[in-house]
């Protein structure tokens, strides 16, 4: 595996980042007096998704470590995602959510580089 996977993981990451917040922001915007700080989180977990999807489908052959790696970033994104949303949807404190997405996600994070041999 070459330097440029994880490059372009990283850059697909940004991009998805970008293309994810600039559109929720700008909906959200005229909704929610703050909708930079719905969109931000969303766009971090849907970017460091894309990056597993890269990373993974870039990969020549990639060791056992690579994968669980990519695999458990992908897990805290959509996790984080996911929980993020149920926890707005519900009606939930947004800091509150946040912090149990975040917490969610490092758990399966973990779950996933563990199980994942």
């Amino acid at each position: 595996m070459g330097r440029e996977t994880p490059v372009m993981a990283f850059f697909a990451g940004v991009t998805v980042f970008v293309l994810t917040v600039l559109p929720i922001e700008a909906l959200l915007g005229r909704v929610v007096e703050s909708g930079l700080l719905l969109a931000l989180p969303i766009g971090i977990g849907m970017g460091m998704a894309a990056m597993t999807v890269v990373y993974v489908g870039m990969g020549d052959d990639p060791s056992s470590r690579h994968y669980r790696g990519a695999f458990a970033l992908g897990a805290l994104g959509v996790t984080f995602v996911f929980v993020l949303g149920a926890g707005v949807v519900s009606g939930g404190g947004f800091y509150f959510s946040v912090g149990a997405a975040l917490v969610a996600g490092v758990i399966t994070a973990v779950g996933v580089a563990i199980g994942f041999r």
